[in-house]
């Protein structure tokens, strides 16, 4: 740590790196403990640390730090990490930021519009669009869509009605063609 400490104070190549590696991860805990929850939704606690990290070494190259251990540096570097997520929570909480006034993902829930349901008229109009389009098909290919209709996977259809999944893909292919065609407006 005392290597460290020296590293820093004259300024040796690769300190930087150092420090970051040291230090992340015990900042990143305040950070965390620090920032409330709402507020981690817009601000990550990596931000705060990256310019903590960014001030310090700044402010380091300028002069403004003396230490005479370790222990000062890690002191300094989680003030400023406070200092830091405080201005954070104020910057969020300020007029029309604020972030209370935002609804939460459970008031959403609430307000949510339900999907609307078919009802039977739609149930109707559907199975009658089937039947047109399954009354044209001839019987092997009725089977194909019918068995892809209840679910059944390309492979599971091919092995029950014999064909390869290829001629399976071409057969659903055109009935999907043929199926839009019929719904096409006539002019």
């Amino acid at each position: 740590m005392a290597d460290l400490l020296d590293r820093v104070l004259k300024g040796k190549p690769g300190f930087e790196r150092d420090l970051v590696e040291r230090y992340t991860a015990r900042l990143l805990q305040v950070a965390r403990r620090q920032l409330p929850e709402r507020i981690r939704g817009r601000l990550d606690p990596e931000d705060i640390v990256q310019s903590v990290f960014r001030s310090f070494f700044g402010r380091l190259k300028g002069g403004e730090f003396s230490f005479e251990d370790s222990h000062d540096m890690w002191r300094l570097l989680t003030v400023m990490t406070f200092h830091k997520v405080q201005n954070s929570i104020k910057h969020h909480q300020r007029g029309r930021r604020d972030v209370r006034r935002e609804k939460s993902s459970e008031d959403d829930k609430e307000a949510a519009i339900p999907e609307p349901t078919p009802g039977p008229e739609d149930v109707a109009i559907l199975y009658e669009c089937l039947e047109r389009l399954l009354g044209d098909l001839p019987d092997e290919y009725r089977a194909i869509v019918t068995l892809r209709l209840e679910g059944h996977t390309i492979a599971e259809v091919a092995k029950k009605v014999s064909y390869s999944q290829r001629t399976v893909l071409r057969v659903l292919g055109n009935v999907q063609a043929q199926a839009i065609k019929q719904l096409e407006p006539t002019s």
